[in-house]
């Protein structure tokens, strides 16, 4: 009886377009960042292309935590005054036009500058989402919908990583992250004309 409880939860919060697609946005979102930034971002930098040492990639990774520490004060502020859509919805386009731009680079410090602007954007999806679903949902609801937006993270951290290590053995490391990049910028739109059609929190 609980179990048939839960899963009419589950039903209605997935029915709900704007939770759905909030859940969507997070899956796609853990996918791409697990494929690029903690898959192949490494190999990249560390291969052929840059040749960078090991603690040149690490510095490289401390830059992009520091600046996530930077901006995330910055991103809460912007998605409580402006709005918690208008500011995802951009925020994946960053994220996906940084991505597939980035592989065209050679140059490393515009690589590495292209790499923070989608930490930066990234700031965005950490609380985002939850803050959204938070709002979307009431006391009886709201766990099973936040357990739900953390399914889809990780279940996306788990298939992107497996996903993009695939591409870039098939085709090249640059082919891969720019296959997610464009995927994300194709999900980013396909979100915004379902977000445009309800309420925006």
């Amino acid at each position: 009886e609980k179990d048939k409880g839960l899963i009419e939860i589950w039903k209605g919060l997935l029915l709900n377009r704007g939770i759905s697609n909030m859940i969507l946005v997070n899956g796609g979102y853990w996918f791409v960042l697990s494929g690029s930034q903690m898959t192949l971002l490494p190999l990249l930098l560390s291969g052929e292309k840059f040749g960078l040492s090991a603690s040149a990639v690490g510095s490289i990774f401390m830059g992009m935590s520091m600046v996530g520490v930077v901006c995330t004060p910055i991103a809460g502020r912007l998605l409580d005054s402006v709005g918690r859509v208008r500011t995802i919805v951009p925020a994946c386009m960053v994220i996906g036009s940084a991505m597939m731009s980035a592989p065209m680079v050679d140059d490393i410090y515009s690589f590495v500058a292209l790499v923070c602007t989608w930490t930066a954007a990234g700031t965005l999806l950490g609380a985002g989402p939850t803050t959204y679903i938070s709002d979307m949902t009431t006391s009886k609801n709201r766990a099973q919908a936040l357990a739900l937006l953390r399914t889809a993270g990780d279940i996306g951290m788990l298939l992107g990583a497996l996903g993009a290590g695939t591409v870039a053995d098939m085709f090249s490391q640059e082919q891969a992250i720019q296959a997610n990049g464009i995927a994300f910028l194709a999900l980013s739109g396909f979100a915004a004309i379902r977000f445009a059609t309800i309420v925006k929190k």
